[in-house]
């Protein structure tokens, strides 16, 4: 089946780097993986965009989709990718089409995904309508009020090689999770290798990447599996152009060949995780003002032992929150942490004696 790809809305802009953001690693991901890994997708109908550059939206609206259908085992009703991606046209900054998926993340963290029938997925429309014209007070308000039900609670980096793709899958499928994964394309999703159009799956699949690159996309990462001889890496994705286009929305790839057009891989997960056995390299004294991924680790530390707001994501950032937590953790362990300093009451940072009882129950 032809279709002329080149009028299709794709845009999808790399995450700015933000020292918040909370590596899968920190998280206490496993490092030993099997051979296939395959999120449970069979029954998902992929978000379809047409002509609206939403398509980190999409991946964003699939993945609480799948979350929901993981409590309770149904697709249910409808959900609005809309809502995500006018959110995001409304925050980020960017006068074209398209968002980046940090952002989306934080969205589906922060406000979650109302139902379809609040926000209508109505691709129709020119893309400024689509989004509200950037307007958040244009979005109604009672998505925002359903959307609060259907919320991630937390998002992770991974690194992009073929064993963050296997740490991405394996961990989304064991926290009933999913994977956005962020690629350069170009014209062979769409041609067969002579030039023709085609979105036929036995033209354009696997996927072959190119040189001529025309933007950037956003998928739903699916699974990975081992070729039965060669034994090289496959990866699956869900796309959002058209259920005609491969196989209903669905291809793979060789991992070797697509690594250098791959931008980002990130994880979402239903809840913050609680992982037995958490283990983190500390080796620094930490204060208010302080930030990234050792606060981060930190912030898991005093998650699991209840010294942290059970609602409140990991930042990364030293900050009130961090003081109060590590003041409890400091009470709570007085006798390990205070009454040998000859202190009475938390200091509210990580010194000599915090840093030590964090190595002694939490270092690697």
């Amino acid at each position: 089946m032809e279709q002329n790809t080149e009028q299709l809305g794709m845009g999808a802009h790399a995450s700015p780097v933000d020292v918040r953001d909370w590596t899968l690693a920190a998280a206490g991901a496993p490092t030993a993986y099997p051979d296939s890994c395959f999120l449970n997708t069979d029954w998902m109908i992929p978000s379809m965009q047409g002509k609206i550059g939403c398509c980190v939206g999409c991946t964003g609206e699939e993945i609480v989709r799948a979350m929901v259908y993981g409590s309770v085992g149904v697709q249910g009703e409808e959900l609005s990718f809309r809502f995500v991606y006018a959110l995001a046209k409304a925050l980020d900054g960017y006068q074209d089409e398209g968002t980046y998926p940090s952002l989306v993340a934080k969205i589906i963290r922060t406000y979650g995904v109302p139902l379809a029938k609040f926000c209508p997925n109505d691709v129709s429309l020119d893309h400024e309508t689509f989004v509200y014209n950037r307007n958040i007070a244009n979005i109604p308000k009672e998505a925002f009020t359903d959307a609060l039900t259907r919320r991630s609670g937390a998002d992770f980096t991974v690194p992009v090689s073929e064993d963050g793709i296997k740490q991405a899958l394996t961990y989304a499928k064991a926290n009933n999770g999913g994977v956005m994964i962020l690629r350069r394309i170009g014209d062979t999703y769409w041609k067969r290798p002579d030039g023709v159009s085609s979105w036929n799956k036995a033209d354009i699949v696997p996927l072959r990447p190119t040189k001529n690159i025309v933007s950037g996309h956003e998928e739903l990462l699916t699974g990975y599996d081992l070729e039965p001889g060669t034994g090289r890496m496959r990866i699956y994705s869900l796309n959002h152009w058209s259920k005609d286009w491969a196989d209903n929305g669905r291809a793979w790839e060789y991992a070797d060949v697509w690594m250098p057009y791959i931008v980002e891989l990130r994880v979402a997960v239903p809840k913050v995780p609680t992982v037995d056995g958490f283990k983190y390299t500390f080796t620094k004294t930490m204060q208010k003002g302080d930030k990234g991924p050792d606060v981060v680790a930190l912030q898991h530390v005093l998650k699991l032992e209840g010294c942290f707001p059970e609602d409140q994501a990991f930042t990364g950032y030293f900050g009130d929150i961090t003081v109060s937590g590590i003041n409890a953790l400091q009470k709570k362990y007085a006798a390990e942490i205070l009454v040998p300093g000859g202190l009475t009451h938390g200091t509210g940072t990580v010194g000599p004696r915090t840093l030590a009882w964090l190595v002694n129950h939490y270092g690697k």
